[in-house]
């Protein structure tokens, strides 16, 4: 059974990454556009750093060049480290200071109207208020950053806790998946027995049987390994995968609940849809998820004519789209905008979590995920968008 513990933990968690957003959201955005390594912001501090002094020295124009060190404490941001932040802050407000004595030599403030005196001690304080605050921004990103992965670990447990609860609902789905070969295995083990008791044993005949008892065997194997996968707890691995042949495996893990009650699927292929870059259990929860959503809506409704359509396409060159339609009631626009909430659900003994966790799988994929009441049998269509294998490269460069 799902832990009850763990819904409120993850909207706990949400909380607080809403509470850590603000100054740090705009840093993280920031860092992110402009995607300056620690190193490469070092070096630029350090260059910033001497070119304002070097203007500072031999400007004619009495200005005070200092302010500009602003820059520099705003690019020591960059560099992830508080050391680096207060030690360039501080490097560059003594520079603003001794700047005067560089000019005027150790007699100082006898030589200097008292007000550039001021104006500078007035900028090395501002440029440490600045550094001050730059940190405050860096904790709140580290505090986010540590809520957000506490987020994704609580979510990556509750979409286990799901593959394991949707196990335990087909399970006698799996287990007629897994008497069918053993059936056959069983079958054909008997005919070769029966070539080999012959008095003039038929080897080609036992050979052929053995090949049939070998091939079943792999397939219960398949099937085994297909159920263990979902039900294990292991870290996402994306890979290039085909969306038609995880909807094609979808359908076979499904079949006998398809024939169970009476659905009629169809699968659209688009043969010259790209691969997408994912993960193989997930993406496969998200199909068998929605399929039986679908499944379910339609029994539930007591629909005549029980259709499922399964259907791949390219919105555009760069994304693939696959999209589940049904024959059900569809969906009532009070709902659609909550579709895909945590906890909510239209059914009596729903937990209102399966879509929820497709929608989060999917996001984690760079994709998005929608519904809506334009599927071609006249009931409720969900639908996916995944980056190709292609585009998926391009970002990561």
């Amino acid at each position: 059974m799902l832990n009850e513990t763990t819904g409120p933990r993850i909207h706990q968690i949400k909380q607080g990454v809403r509470l850590a957003s603000g100054f740090g959201d705009g840093l993280r955005k920031k860092w992110s556009v402009l995607r300056v390594s620690p190193a490469q912001a070092k070096v630029l501090a350090g260059a910033l750093t001497l070119l304002i002094f070097a203007l500072d020295c031999y400007l004619p124009v009495p200005l005070n060049v200092a302010k500009l060190y602003l820059f520099v404490v705003i690019v020591l941001a960059w560099t992830r480290s508080v050391r680096w932040l207060w030690g360039g802050a501080a490097i560059v407000a003594v520079l603003a200071v001794i700047i005067l004595i560089f000019r005027h030599g150790v007699a100082g403030p006898q030589d200097i109207a008292a007000i550039d005196w001021a104006n500078r001690y007035f900028t090395a304080g501002m440029l440490l208020v600045i550094a001050g605050l730059v940190h405050s921004g860096m904790a709140i990103l580290v505090a986010r950053r540590h809520a957000e992965e506490a987020l994704r670990r609580a979510e990556a447990d509750f979409a286990h806790a799901a593959r394991i609860s949707m196990l335990g609902e087909l399970t006698a789905s799996i287990a007629h998946e897994l008497k069918q070969p053993l059936a056959a295995i069983s079958i054909n083990g008997q005919a070769g027995l029966r070539w080999l008791d012959r008095p003039e044993p038929n080897i080609a005949e036992v050979r052929e049987t053995t090949a049939h008892v070998l091939a079943e065997a792999r397939r219960a194997a398949d099937i085994i390994d297909h159920i263990r996968a979902m039900a294990i707890r292991r870290a996402p691995e994306q890979l290039p995968v085909s969306l038609d042949e995880l909807i094609e495996e979808s359908l076979t893990f499904l079949r006998p609940e398809l024939e169970a009650r009476g659905v009629i699927v169809f699968h659209e292929f688009t043969p010259e849809a790209p691969n997408v870059l994912a993960d193989r259990v997930q993406l496969q929860q998200v199909i068998v998820n929605l399929a039986v959503n679908a499944m379910q809506a339609m029994e539930q409704a007591d629909s005549p004519q029980r259709r499922m359509t399964i259907s791949t396409s390219m919105p555009n060159a760069a994304t693939v789209r696959c999209a589940i339609e049904d024959s059900g009631p569809g969906l009532m626009s009070d709902h659609m905008g909550h579709l895909f909430e945590r906890f909510f659900t239209t059914r009596e003994n729903g937990m209102g979590m399966g879509l929820a966790i497709c929608r989060s799988i999917i996001e984690a994929h760079d994709g998005w995920i929608a519904a809506d009441t334009g599927s071609a049998h006249g009931g409720a269509r969900f639908y996916f968008t995944l980056p190709a294998v292609d585009t998926c490269a391009s970002l990561s460069r």
